[in-house]
């Protein structure tokens, strides 16, 4: 929902323009997405993986038309946003493209873009000790920050793997977030739950009493849907070498190496 409605939003900046953009090169990578449109926007967010379903699809299931491997180049995206059925990578492809679109409209009179900053240095550690903060999404250096102001921490995850040594003992099941959301005093959630879908859930039970950022590559796109259902920060990515963008996703990068070789913070802030 929340691309969709700034995918509608896009088009109305880009008016008749949006017609004539196509994909022009993408990358999937393990962990992240990269996309070149023909006007020369790049973007790129979190690759969601295939299922095993998609992954192990019976014969008469397999896909090889428009939108497949070696099928991407030259495709409208008017056409992509009008696919049918939701795969995993096309979700992470969509979120990518909108990231790109995104770029120029980013600087806006109706929010605050700030480079090279992160959600995190707009609070004060003082107001941060003894909050209950809930962080949705298993960041270890947010989780190093919230244990080292005092918080009174909960990071809620699927996997309890995904925390290491001390971090365990902040684990919580995501399917806790309807009961640890709505007391919380700072919610922070990673922009995965924007490909994954599931941040419609996650918004709908934040107290409105409670400052919540979304975070990571995948929340670099207009905020306008995000800041209307209780967002007060988003904190995304901006490309300085976009050069290197696409040898380091087809090589396994992660976010961390996003912020080392070829990219650096961004925050908007709700006015």
């Amino acid at each position: 929902m929340i691309l969709e409605e700034t995918f509608s939003l896009l088009k109305k900046k880009y008016a008749d323009n949006l017609d004539n953009i196509n994909l022009e090169k993408v990358v999937f990578g393990l962990h992240l997405t990269a996309v070149k449109l023909n006007n020369g926007l790049i973007g790129f967010a979190s690759t969601l993986p295939p299922t095993d379903q998609e992954v192990h699809c019976r014969k008469d299931k397999r896909y090889l038309g428009p939108f497949s491997p070696l099928q991407f180049k030259g495709h409208p995206i008017i056409e992509l946003f009008n696919l049918p059925g939701e795969k995993n990578l096309i979700i992470s492809l969509k979120t990518a493209v909108i990231n790109a679109l995104s770029a120029p409209f980013l600087e806006n009179n109706h929010y605050t873009l700030l480079k090279g900053t992160d959600p995190l240095d707009l609070i004060d550690n003082k107001w941060l000790a003894n909050k209950k903060v809930v962080l949705i999404g298993a960041f270890h250096s947010y989780i190093e920050k919230f244990v080292a102001v005092g918080c009174n921490l909960k990071v809620l995850e699927f996997n309890e793997n995904a925390l290491q040594g001390y971090e365990k003992q902040y684990f919580a099941p995501a399917t806790d977030y309807p009961a640890l959301l709505p007391e919380a005093d700072c919610v922070v959630i990673t922009g995965m739950t924007l490909v994954n879908r599931s941040f419609i859930n996650i918004a709908s039970v934040l107290s409105t009493k409670s400052l919540n950022m979304v975070i990571g590559p995948s929340s670099s796109f207009l905020p306008e849907a995000l800041f209307s259902r209780n967002i007060h920060l988003m904190g995304g990515t901006k490309l300085s070498r976009p050069e290197l963008i696409f040898q380091l996703v087809a090589e396994g990068g992660a976010g961390y190496h996003l912020f080392k070789y070829c990219a650096e913070k961004i925050t908007l802030v709700q006015h």
